[in-house]
C-alpha cells in the first residue's frame, strides 16, 4: 500500500485547480482510509485495476466505468462512448469487498481476501461416481499431518505464510515462500524466518515412507526460475556513480540467520530449489546443504 495525501506531493509543492484529477490514483487491488483518532481503517478491495481516490473527506470512490458522450478535446477527436447492442452504455460487471478493521486489536485481512479472489478454489468433477477406498497413508490430509509442526511451521511463523511446492523432477522440488503480511499494518518487531532444511527433511520423509536422504542442496532461484539468484546478482549491471547512496532507493534485505534458516519479511517472496541426493555413495557428507542468498 502506498500512502496518498490529498492535494500533496512528497517531492514538490502542488498547486492545482483540478482537485479531482490530481487526487485520482490507480487502484490495483485495494484502497484504504484511516481514522487516526479512533484507529479504525476501512478498506475497499476491487477485482481489477481502476481509478479512484478520496475526493470528499471521509469518502472513497472508484471509477466503475468511464463514458463520454462528447469529445473531451484531448486529441482523440472521438467520444469514449462504448455501447451495448441495444445502444445503452456498456455494462461493466465487478465485485467489491469491504472490511472494517480496529487497528488497536486487529490487522487488515486485505491480503488474504485478495489471495482468495485471485486464486479461488478449483472444482473438478468426474463421471466415475464410485467411491474408491484410499489408504490413510496416501490421503492428502494425512500426508500434511505427517509433515509435523516442525515441517509446516505455519503455527510458529510470525506472519501470514504462503508456501507452494512445484516438483521439477525426481528428488528435486521448488519451494516458493511468501509472507502475506502487509507493511501497511506496521513493521514487525522481529523478522519472520523459515527453516528450509527442517522442511526438506520432513517433506522427504513424508513422501518416502519415513526414509531419509543422504544430502540435500538448497539453492535460491530468481522468481522467474531461469537462473540462480547468485548468478543474477553477479551479472547484474552495477552503475558507477560519485553520488552518495539514496536512502529512499536503498532497501537492504534482512540477513538470514543461518545457511538454511531464511528471513522472510512482510510482502517478500523467495524461491528455493531443493535437490535431494538419495545415493549412499555420498554418505560421507550427510545432510550437507549449500544455500545461496541475496
Amino acid at each position: 500500500m502506498q500512502k496518498r495525501v490529498k492535494n500533496y506531493r512528497p517531492d514538490f509543492t502542488l498547486k492545482t485547480e483540478m482537485k479531482v484529477n490530481d487526487n485520482y490514483y490507480p487502484i490495483n487491488s485495494a484502497v484504504a482510509m484511516r481514522d487516526l483518532g479512533k484507529n479504525i481503517q476501512v478498506t475497499v478491495m476491487n477485482q481489477h485495476s481502476q481509478g479512484g481516490g478520496s475526493i470528499d473527506e471521509g469518502s472513497i470512490e472508484l471509477m466503475q466505468n468511464r463514458r463520454l458522450l462528447h469529445d473531451d478535446n484531448k486529441g482523440v477527436t472521438d467520444p469514449l462512448d462504448e455501447v451495448q447492442p441495444d445502444g445503452r452504455g456498456i455494462a461493466v460487471n465487478t465485485k467489491y469487498f469491504v472490511t472494517f478493521t480496529d487497528l488497536s486489536t486487529q490487522t487488515s485481512v486485505q491480503r488474504k481476501v485478495q489471495l482468495l479472489d485471485d486464486e479461488p478454489l478449483q472444482f473438478f468433477y468426474t463421471s466415475d461416481f464410485k467411491q474408491k477406498a484410499l489408504d490413510e497413508s496416501v490421503n492428502a490430509a494425512a500426508h500434511f499431518d505427517s509433515l509435523g509442526a516442525l515441517a509446516s511451521q505455519f503455527s510458529d511463523f510470525k506472519g501470514d505464510l504462503k508456501l507452494q511446492q512445484f516438483p521439477e523432477e525426481r528428488n528435486q522440488v521448488l519451494i516458493r515462500l511468501e509472507n502475506l503480511s502487509d507493511l501497511f499494518d506496521g513493521t514487525p518487531t522481529e523478522t519472520p524466518t523459515f527453516d528450509l532444511m527442517a522442511y526438506a527433511k520432513s517433506l522427504y520423509s513424508s513422501a518416502n515412507g519415513g526414509a531419509s536422504f543422504e544430502s540435500a542442496t538448497i539453492t535460491e532461484r530468481t522468481l522467474s526460475n531461469n537462473q540462480d539468484m547468485k548468478t543474477m546478482l553477479d551479472n547484474k549491471f552495477k552503475w558507477k556513480s560519485a553520488d552518495a547512496p539514496n536512502a529512499k532507493m536503498a532497501q537492504p534485505y534482512p540477513v538470514d540467520p543461518s545457511a538454511t534458516v531464511v528471513a522472510l519479511q512482510p510482502q517478500r517472496i523467495r524461491l528455493f530449489r531443493i535437490s535431494y541426493n538419495a545415493s549412499t555413495a555420498e554418505a560421507a557428507a550427510p545432510n550437507a546443504a549449500e544455500i545461496l542468498t541475496e
